[in-house]
């Protein structure tokens, strides 16, 4: 973890004498880069399932921001122990299927496909590969985090 580090730096466009910002990179941990778009896009995901206006209710719309921002690079931390131990095995068709329950979810949420690609601003197919990528990263560190401690169990002293 010593090489865990965060950084904050905007991606500029500039053209036409205009600065635009494109987008941020929010933390790096390892290999892994945390782009403000992935927080955000995450951010109004929740913020919509709790019927939260960023416009209106900025204040709890930031502390879901700053809940998703460490949810997201603490993930990473435990991702990158994870793919070191060698003997942890992702099922994919245990993937496949919860992939196809998540995404029945969200669009139940939304109310149609086309409403969740507007949302997420990608075709279905984009939101089906990064849903399958962050499920497989979210079975190794389960698989992970339950073989530290295998035989932990609560007891009454």
């Amino acid at each position: 973890m010593n090489r865990f580090f965060l950084v904050l730096f905007l991606f500029v466009n500039v053209s036409f004498g205009f600065v635009e910002t494109v987008d941020a990179v929010v933390a790096v941990v390892q290999d892994n880069v945390i782009l403000n778009s992935d927080v955000l896009q995450q951010t109004l995901y929740i913020a919509s399932q709790k019927n939260i206006n960023p416009y209106d209710n900025k204040e709890d719309f930031d502390l879901i921001y700053e809940d998703v921002f460490n949810l997201l690079v603490d993930n990473l931390v435990l991702y990158d122990l994870a793919k070191r131990d060698t003997n942890l095995v992702v099922d994919a068709l245990l993937v496949e299927e919860r992939l196809q329950e998540e995404i029945q979810r969200r669009v139940e949420i939304v109310g149609s496909v086309s409403e969740l690609e507007k949302m997420f601003g990608e075709p279905l197919s984009m939101i089906r590969a990064k849903l399958r990528k962050e499920l497989n990263k979210s079975f190794l560190i389960e698989l992970y985090t339950s073989s530290l401690y295998p035989s932990v169990s609560p007891s009454m002293s």
